[in-house]
């Protein structure tokens, strides 16, 4: 497990450290419709991977706790409403007055299913780890 150093402080923290304190962050945008904290799914023929984004709490959660999700970057919001893109963990941890509110990573092609329905219709499931 690889470490990094929150800024101005010399102690090290773990990955599952800053993705803890990235979870514990997450909100929903308070100043969006539901119909706006959307998720989309990006293909490129020619890559073995898609983009996924979401503003949708439940789903990006579950995106970061995946092992085979890599971060793009994570989108925080500041008490004044101005939203900042987070490349990384370790700059999510550097700024903890703000809300995490989206996430943008890719996948392995292989991860995605389509086909028959699902057994639920619950969005954070559609993208838990199975």
């Amino acid at each position: 497990m690889s470490e990094a150093s929150y800024a101005g402080s010399n102690e090290m923290h773990t990955e599952d450290e800053l993705l803890a304190d990235v979870l514990e962050r997450s909100a929903e945008h308070p100043n969006w419709q539901p119909r706006e904290k959307e998720s989309s799914i990006h293909f490129d023929a020619k890559s073995d991977s898609y983009t996924i984004t979401s503003f949708n709490r439940g789903i990006y959660r579950n995106l970061l706790k995946r092992d085979d999700f890599e971060l793009k970057w994570l989108v925080g919001l500041a008490e004044d409403g101005t939203e900042e893109r987070l490349e990384t963990l370790k700059q999510a941890a550097e700024r903890p007055a703000l809300q995490i509110v989206g996430a943008v990573g890719t996948l392995p092609l292989s991860t995605l299913k389509m086909g028959a329905g699902r057994q639920s219709d619950h969005l954070s499931r559609v993208v838990g780890t199975y």
